[in-house]
């Protein structure tokens, strides 16, 4: 007949490897019966062999229920390790896309920076350029200006200098004139004595009665008249008779040409005295173009 003995009926140190397994969680209820076979009443077995081998049964039966237990722990650690590691890559490869992601929004966030400040500095340096150039055309205009205003200043200021200046110095200026001339023509003289035989052609040239022509010289100009009469008689059309009259009143290079009714005073002293005329009316005519302010 079979005896029914619970767990705690057993002694304690027959769970000593049980024990240890107890923080495990486990689909095996401790409290099962363990199923004892009674031996059949033999009436030659001894009661301490019974004994004995009833413990060694439930000990056998203890430990195989021990390494059951750790088995499906072990197994249940190794799923559970197996989750953590699946958890662990799967939060792995999310960490690296939320970073990869991080990182392409920062980068399009500072490209999206970058262009709205190159943007804004364009703007600013177009805004500033614009500004600059309007403060440079007013700057430019105020002294064009100021310009035209201190020209016209200057004009008038020349103009009344100009006018007290021929007042004042306008004897000197004409004596000037003449002695600087008288010099230019002396010089010229010298160096080219032939001069007078063109002023002679020039006045011949005004004479329209050529029949009968009289040439007055001074007395060291007469000699080289006298050779170049052949000249003039054949460069100047329509003379006839041509005399040479020595006259100590003019100077060199001067000449005086007549003939019956008309007399050519061809002395440069008259020429400079009419030059000095001119200039005379030149300065008292002349004036000085007002300038008109831009």
């Amino acid at each position: 007949m079979a005896r029914v003995i619970r767990a705690d009926q057993v002694p304690s140190k027959s769970f000593t490897k049980i024990e240890s397994t107890e923080t495990f969680e486990t689909d095996f209820a401790l409290e099962q019966p363990f199923v004892e076979s009674t031996p059949t009443s033999d009436s030659g077995s001894n009661p301490a062999d019974d004994s004995s081998n009833l413990s060694s049964n439930i000990l056998e039966e203890a430990q195989l229920r021990a390494e059951a237990i750790i088995s499906n722990a072990e197994q249940k650690a190794s799923k559970l390790q197996s989750q953590a590691a699946s958890l662990l890559d799967s939060a792995h490869s999310e960490a690296e896309q939320i970073i990869q992601q991080a990182e392409s929004d920062s980068t399009q966030l500072l490209s999206d920076t970058q262009i709205e400040v190159e943007q804004q500095f364009q703007a600013a340096q177009q805004s500033g350029y614009q500004e600059g150039l309007q403060t440079g055309q007013d700057a430019a205009i105020q002294n064009t200006d100021q310009l035209s205003y201190t020209l016209q200043q200057i004009t008038e200021s020349l103009e009344s200098f100009k006018t007290q200046l021929v007042t004042q110095y306008e004897a000197e200026i004409l004596e000037f004139v003449m002695v600087i001339s008288t010099k230019i023509v002396g010089f010229e003289l010298t160096i080219n004595p032939n001069v007078i035989v063109e002023v002679v052609k020039e006045g011949l040239t005004h004479l329209k009665d050529k029949t009968e022509i009289f040439i007055h010289l001074n007395p060291d100009d007469l000699g080289l008249m006298k050779q170049y009469r052949p000249q003039l008689l054949e460069q100047i059309e329509g003379v006839g008779k041509l005399h040479f009259v020595a006259d100590e009143n003019l100077i060199l290079g001067e000449c005086r040409i007549e003939n019956k009714s008309n007399l050519i005073d061809s002395t440069w002293r008259e020429k400079l005295s009419n030059a000095a005329e001119a200039i005379w009316k030149l300065y008292h005519t002349t004036e000085v173009n007002e300038i008109e302010p831009v």
